[in-house]
């Protein structure tokens, strides 16, 4: 029996959510009984439910069965556990590549692909798509206003390539709308090289395995036809669930910096950004790439709330050495992400599964049961998560992004709670529910931006560079590490984005820039801002055509270089000492600097001040004695600094540094920073977590002085310490948004 129960008003999402994915297709029906009440004991209020349900579902052809799905979701209802519904279409069952090869996708080397994993599908496919098309359409009948879904969760993990036929011909589409015609394609790859003229639009092909290097710029056109392929599919999904219901929330989840979708394109698309985050506890910069990553989360959604959708509470079964974290390490991550703007804390998933590729990945009810010290760390995870699900009632997960829409659709205001006085619109963790219209968000302004571009990381990814040492992430995160260790946030943006809000833009590497952009960076700083460009940044066009000019030849006109030639230095030798320069009005301390592994032969305008310089190489094969490392040319009221190498670690945090403070930035004193603790300031108070296996230690007076504002503290206590792996939430003595740091 279809059972909607349309008398009942749809559940709210929580506050803040704290859930995680659930398979019940892989237990039998007496297990999710007990499945349920452990959830409701450990404080779960959202569960995601569907994701590889495609088989279950569908088991022939045309054959639904929707019976035990009917059943868990009612279950989850009664429960007060809130539902984020999947469209099941990231694992097609055997028959679809049996009955339909042509849904299979088709690798580099030509070789389709089988069944037996997940992810096989070709997104280009046409009979994929209707296959996808009806299997939604009737979930989306039966369950659109059920009122236990609350959210519903497409497809998972997109970032599926293929190269096979429908691919090219989609391919060719693409660059037919991007370019024109023939003439204009043949100019944007430069097809003149190597005898690669196209004289037909069937000539073309997506850049498969080949004999030696493709063409630069067919890979990475390839690279953004696919991503927005992937966003095509989604859309269509999108469009089959908003016409049953105008008011649904849809998302999908995002997997931070993933090399193969470009995430700023599909941002203003989800209703809610969401991530699948799993740090390397191993990785001795982990908590500062989580740091990262959930600040490009935030930044993707324009401040509004957001959600970790998976992490693991310990392990994970994918890396050759898979160490666990400690409770302790995750519950940190997750309070992480909830300072920097997170309503959503999930995880993958509830429970382990006994069979499959995933035995071996942790979940909330491990192996070993509820009685086990993993599980008991849940229970107390989902416990604070409903104490400060009281702090962010105004900013809660319902709230809709305010970035923005490509393809609007009607924004509701939050559903209503359920009725009182019927039981089963009660929900068991109602001081989880909002019971409220949302603000807008209260998440304070950043004054920082480090700006982070997709086609650029793809270019500086690519063979046949002067070095493969040059990837736009690796550059990201170094400068961010110098902000993070200065207790510094920052929003991660587009290229594209509006720049006017913030007194420093940081631009790591930007390989990839046009004449419209440059100007507009040119523009902000003549108008009082600050930029920083790095080393191999404007370079090339946006067909990754170089620039047959001295680089950075778009921003030439406001950094004041003019660059003569890339030199990576050879692997064994010394790095490259570095002097400061000769100004009197921006000096450097100067110890311990130095230049590695790549360098910039740069020429300098009359106008522009050399801050670092080579000390005497030798031998000094590339004549880089005294010549300008890192250089700062007034811009009308603002200034532009551009750093032609990269950078030892305190040479580049100096002369960030540096910029920070001529921007008003104050980061935090050298004595008082830790590698080990994380410091979040946001609206109501600030977050210090504190990673390393030993106390941290800050001193009152330098917090209060780096936050700008007196703390609720006891009188008399000069100094925080917190413990190992652990947390302190210390609120403002006056509440108010702050200016952050």
């Amino acid at each position: 029996m279809h059972r909607t129960r349309t008398s009942h008003t749809r559940r709210s999402l929580p506050v803040l959510a704290f859930g995680c994915d659930y398979n019940p297709e892989q237990w039998p029906r007496h297990i999710w009984e007990q499945d349920v009440q452990l959830m409701r004991q450990a404080g779960i209020n959202l569960v995601t439910i569907g994701v590889f349900s495609w088989a279950m579902i569908e088991p022939r052809e045309g054959e639904r069965d929707f019976t035990w799905l009917d059943e868990i979701i009612d279950l989850l209802w009664q429960a007060g556990i809130s539902v984020d519904l999947a469209t099941p279409i990231a694992s097609p069952p055997p028959w679809v590549g049996s009955t339909y090869p042509q849904t299979l996708a088709v690798w580099p080397n030509g070789q389709r692909s089988t069944w037996g994993s997940r992810n096989h599908f070709s997104v280009a496919s046409a009979k994929y798509r209707e296959l996808c098309a009806s299997i939604t359409a009737d979930l989306v009948h039966r369950y659109a206003h059920h009122p236990a879904v609350a959210m519903w969760h497409v497809g998972n993990e997109f970032g599926q390539l293929c190269y096979g036929p429908e691919s090219a011909q989609r391919f060719r589409e693409w660059l037919t709308k991007r370019y024109g015609g023939l003439d204009a394609l043949n100019e944007a790859w430069g097809t003149a090289f190597w005898s690669q003229h196209y004289g037909d639009f069937s000539e073309v092909m997506p850049p498969r395995d080949t004999t030696y290097l493709i063409n630069p710029a067919q890979d990475l056109d390839f690279k953004r036809f696919s991503s927005q392929a992937m966003l095509e599919l989604y859309l269509e999904q999108v469009d089959i669930i908003r016409a049953a219901d105008p008011d649904a929330i849809v998302t999908t989840n995002f997997m931070g910096f993933f090399p193969l979708v470009d995430y700023h394109s599909w941002a203003p698309h989800v209703d809610i950004v969401a991530d699948d985050i799993y740090p390397d506890p191993e990785a001795h910069d982990a908590p500062q790439v989580t740091a990262l990553t959930h600040e490009l989360m935030r930044s993707l959604g324009g401040s509004a709330p957001w959600m970790i959708m998976e992490q693991a509470i310990t392990s994970v079964n994918w890396r050759t050495h898979n160490v666990p974290k400690p409770p302790a390490r995750t519950r940190l991550e997750s309070l992480s992400a909830v300072a920097r703007g997170a309503r959503g804390i999930c995880f993958f998933q509830w429970r382990a599964s006994t069979a499959g590729s995933e035995r071996f990945h942790s979940a909330l009810l491990p192996h070993a049961g509820p009685e086990s010290q993993v599980h008991r760390a849940v229970r107390a995870l989902g416990a604070e998560l409903g104490d400060l699900a009281q702090r962010y009632r105004e900013t809660s997960l319902g709230l809709r992004s305010t970035v923005s829409r490509a393809r609007p659709a009607p924004v509701p205001s939050a559903p209503a709670d359920p009725a009182s006085g019927d039981v089963n619109a009660t929900p068991a963790n109602s001081q989880m529910e909002q019971d409220h219209e949302p603000h807008a968000s209260s998440i304070a302004a950043q004054r920082v931006a480090l700006i982070f571009d997709w086609p650029s990381w793809w270019a500086t990814g690519q063979q046949a560079l002067p070095t493969s040492e040059l990837d736009a992430l690796k550059q990201l995160k170094a400068w961010h590490r110098a902000l993070w260790l200065g207790g510094i946030r920052a929003d991660v943006i587009a290229p594209e984005a509006d720049l006017s809000g913030y007194d420093l833009v940081l631009v790591p590497s930007l390989h990839l820039l046009d004449e419209a952009v440059a100007g507009r960076m040119l523009d902000y700083a003549e108008a009082g801002g600050t930029l920083v460009c790095g080393p191999f940044t404007a370079v090339a066009d946006l067909t990754n055509r170089v620039y047959h000019a001295p680089f950075p030849a778009p921003l030439r006109a406001g950094v004041g270089v003019a660059g003569q030639e890339w030199i990576p230095l050879p692997k064994h030798d010394a790095p490259l000492r570095l002097v400061t320069g000769t100004p009197a009005d921006h000096p450097l301390p100067g110890e311990d600097y130095a230049a590695q592994v790549f360098v910039e032969k740069l020429d300098l305008d009359s106008d522009t001040t050399a801050l670092l310089r080579y000390a005497e190489v030798d031998p000094d094969p590339y004549e880089l004695t005294g010549r300008a490392a890192v250089t700062r040319r007034a811009h009308g009221r603002g200034s532009l600094r551009y750093v032609g190498a990269l950078l030892n670690e305190v040479a580049l945090g100096d002369v960030l540094e540096q910029a920070l403070r001529e921007s008003g930035i104050e980061p935090l004193a050298p004595s008082e920073r830790n590698p080990h603790l994380d410091i979040v300031p946001d609206d109501l108070g600030v977050y210090l977590l504190n990673y390393g296996h030993e106390p941290a230690q800050i001193t009152r007076a330098a917090l209060e002085k780096h936050l700008g504002t007196p703390l609720a503290l006891p009188a008399g206590l000069a100094t925080v310490t917190v413990p190992p792996l652990d947390a302190q939430i210390i609120d403002y003595a006056n509440p108010h948004t702050p200016t952050l740091p």
